[in-house]
């Protein structure tokens, strides 16, 4: 991806996020520069219908942009010196209890992986009992009687990240080159 993508991803991450009133929140409006508060008029902050804390915004929000912004998220739900005791207990979430993807993309993926159908290698292969940015787990009997506990990885996953890591790195040398 080229740095004009990256731009492009970043505009839209931006926009997501100031959707969301997460990137400069109303909650800090009155502590923000004028050149901010310009900012939040043309993102077009606080256009959805999504109320409540800061933390569950910037949550949802993050969820939206996908797998790269939840594991963003995913690392500030560990830092409260950061982000503030309620924005990270709001953030926690994003570790492990995200919305599964669809049990046939499972399947599928798992078929691609080891060259056979599902139902040859497992007698039993269950609904997923955990789903996270990356990947979801299942529980699984192999066809010869072992239990075994089934890691997939979301579809489209290595391109996803590989797209956001672009456009985040992109941004990580503008602030070094533009912010003291």
């Amino acid at each position: 991806m080229n740095d004009l993508q990256s731009l492009w991803r970043l505009w839209k991450s931006a926009r997501l996020l100031a959707r969301y009133d997460a990137l400069l929140p109303e909650e800090y409006r009155a502590r923000l520069p004028w050149s901010a508060r310009v900012a939040r008029r043309i993102l077009g902050f606080g256009q959805t219908k999504e109320t409540g804390l800061l933390g569950v915004r910037l949550a949802h929000a993050l969820e939206r942009l996908g797998p790269a912004y939840i594991k963003l998220g995913q690392m500030l739900a560990t830092r409260p010196d950061i982000v503030s005791e309620d924005v990270a207990r709001s953030l926690e979430h994003l570790q492990d209890r995200l919305p599964p993807f669809p049990d046939a993309a499972a399947r599928a993926a798992i078929a691609q992986s080891l060259g056979q159908p599902v139902e040859t290698v497992f007698s039993v292969f269950g609904v997923p009992v955990a789903a996270a940015s990356i990947a979801q787990v299942h529980r699984a009997t192999t066809s010869d009687g072992a239990e075994a506990a089934v890691k997939v990885l979301r579809p489209g996953i290595e391109a996803l990240f590989r797209r956001d890591l672009e456009a985040l790195a992109l941004f990580a040398r503008l602030a070094e080159r533009f912010s003291r």
